[in-house]
């Protein structure tokens, strides 16, 4: 079908660009005529010309829109310039030019590049030859009802795949095989049955054709300018048909997800917020800040290198056996982790295969779901030290409730009594779970925050028991920073440069009046939003974004000020 469409684009459809400037060539030549000596055929002619060119704008913005990937807009703004730039500053944000090597040498040329680029992810997604052993604690997970096994049995039906088609979002990044979710969306009377015969045939048959679990992987800078391969997030992008299949596990899976994870774990599952846990670290914070006495605390901030990528398979198949799902869901779910050939789109060319034999994708619906069954064995594993009176967790007051750990996702923050005993038993939780799951600590970018009442000398020696640096701030956490002092505008400097950078100066050069409100009311002003769920932000900080949000709307630059028509009330 892909084969025939692009032979079809070529010799019937024709190049778009090309179109609008034959049309328009024609057209200012039947003007140029119809000045110098009227003609009724001629003017016909033209508006016949003038509703191709309509057409032909309309699928140049289509184009454009898809390649700026803008999210905010939905075909309002008819200005493909603003498209345009998009497209381009995107492109070039994602092209990277040089890297630094193992040595810390700079790399700058192309084939060095995706040879040291491709080598690093073959290595990644390469289980190593450490052997297996599960040591984490066994039956940890609570027991599913007969209701939980009767809802997850039902035969997958026709619907279900239709409903999963439709919740997806039509314009996300094309698949191995170049069809987004709008094809099949738009085209489901063509294409439904066929799509829907080829799911229920993977969940009678738990097999899929080769080519469908063929994935591209594309590469996403963590940071503005990254310099290091794993500042590199690679992110999946598979065929519909196969994100089709998975949307509909995970739909079934969902509901029962509550049931098997803790509270502490607050991603991903329905009815818990990232808040709750920015909220907790923060009284946590508070209450360490001000604590006097001899009984001391430590906060342990935990960053798990390439979470996603290193999980081990074998691990995961034990922590769904433990969960007590039907074999069956265990067949499907570990035919769509362990049947997966990808290829990295570097710089906008696609590398050889790897076969992974390790990792969960990132950009996969079901993957965060799996990922989290796997944390919640390390969950459990704290309990087990706390039920033995290993771990020692925080009370902030007498009769309030012990607090041991906050997990979203791969972000870990731990809490316990300042003390050797209590490094050593965190160590070897953490020792254990990395063992049997595959997952490595990265303790240079970890963190440890000690108590008010703790005098520097111990507080040292608790960070070199536990191998992490000491720090006197723990810098952001789920996208807010971590409140260690007073309140100033300073601290929320980043976000007022994060919203500056959304309104771009050449962004107001290229959209109406009522598009940038449009921008202001659809980001700007939603991304403050989350930082007031659990924090004031100051009055001064308001006033400023407020100022920023003005002059964009108006057209404001650096060297001149527009006048505003309308007062900002």
């Amino acid at each position: 079908m892909a084969e025939k469409l692009t032979e079809w684009n070529k010799s019937t459809f024709g190049n778009v660009f090309q179109k609008k400037r034959r049309l328009l060539s024609r057209i200012h030549e039947i003007q140029k005529k119809i000045a110098n000596d009227f003609s009724p055929g001629l003017f016909k002619l033209q508006s016949k010309l003038e509703k191709e060119l309509d057409d032909v704008l309309e699928q140049g913005e289509l184009i454009w829109f898809q390649r700026s990937r803008e999210q905010w807009v939905r075909f309002g703004e008819r200005n493909t310039a603003y498209f345009h730039q998009q497209a381009i500053i995107r492109r070039r944000r994602n092209r990277i030019a040089s890297l630094k090597n193992d040595n810390g040498e700079w790399v700058s040329d192309p084939q060095e590049l995706a040879a040291m680029v491709f080598d690093f992810f073959a290595l990644l997604y390469l289980q190593d030859d450490q052997e297996y052993s599960d040591n984490m604690p066994k039956h940890a997970f609570p027991r599913l009802s007969q209701d939980d096994f009767r809802q997850l049995l039902l035969p997958f039906t026709g619907a279900d795949i239709f409903k999963a088609i439709q919740d997806m979002k039509p314009f996300q990044a094309p698949s191995p095989d170049g069809f987004q979710a709008i094809f099949y969306q738009r085209s489901w009377q063509v294409v439904g049955k066929a799509l829907i015969d080829l799911a229920l045939s993977f969940f009678s048959t738990g097999v899929l054709p080769e080519e469908e679990v063929e994935s591209t992987v594309v590469l996403i800078p963590k940071v503005d300018h990254p310099e290091m391969v794993s500042q590199l997030r690679p992110i999946s992008l598979n065929n519909v048909c196969l994100k089709a299949i998975i949307k509909v596990i995970t739909n079934r899976l969902k509901p029962i997800m509550k049931k098997l994870v803790s509270p502490r774990q607050s991603s991903f599952i329905p009815g818990r917020q990232t808040t709750d846990n920015i909220i907790v670290l923060q009284e946590v914070l508070h209450t360490l800040r001000k604590r006097k006495g001899k009984k001391g605390g430590i906060v342990l901030k935990i960053d798990l290198e390439k979470a996603y990528d290193r999980l081990r398979w074998d691990f995961l198949r034990d922590t769904l056996k433990e969960i007590g799902l039907p074999s069956s869901w265990i067949s499907f779910i570990m035919f769509c982790v362990e049947h997966n050939r990808m290829r990295l789109l570097w710089n906008g060319e696609l590398s050889g295969p790897i076969i992974p034999t390790r990792g969960v994708r990132q950009g996969d619906p079901l993957s965060p779901y799996l990922f989290l069954l796997c944390m919640e064995r390390l969950s459990r594993r704290i309990e087990q030290a706390i039920g033995d009176r290993l771990w020692k967790p925080l009370r902030l007051s007498k009769e309030g409730p012990p607090i041991s750990h906050l997990f979203f996702a791969d972000d870990l923050i731990l809490f316990a009594e300042a003390d050797s005993s209590q490094v050593r038993i965190i160590k070897q939780c953490l020792d254990e779970f990395c063992q049997s799951s595959g997952q490595r600590v990265n303790y240079n970018k970890s963190a440890i925050f000690v108590s008010a009442n703790i005098d520097r000398r111990r507080a040292c020696r608790l960070s070199s028991r536990a191998g992490i640096p000491l720090t006197v701030d723990l810098g952001r956490y789920l996208g807010v920073m971590a409140i260690h002092g007073r309140v100033t505008k300073a601290r929320y400097r980043d976000l007022m440069l994060r919203i500056q950078k959304k309104l771009a100066p050449w962004k107001a050069r290229h959209l109406s009046l009522a598009a940038r409100i449009t921008v202001v009311k659809s980001i700007s002003a939603s991304i403050p939003i989350y930082p007031m769920q659990t924090e004031l932000l100051p009055v001064n900080v308001c006033r400023s974004l407020d100022r920023i949000n003005r002059g964009f709307i108006w057209g404001d630059t650096e060297a001149k000020k527009k006048i505003h028509l309308v007062g900002w009330q």
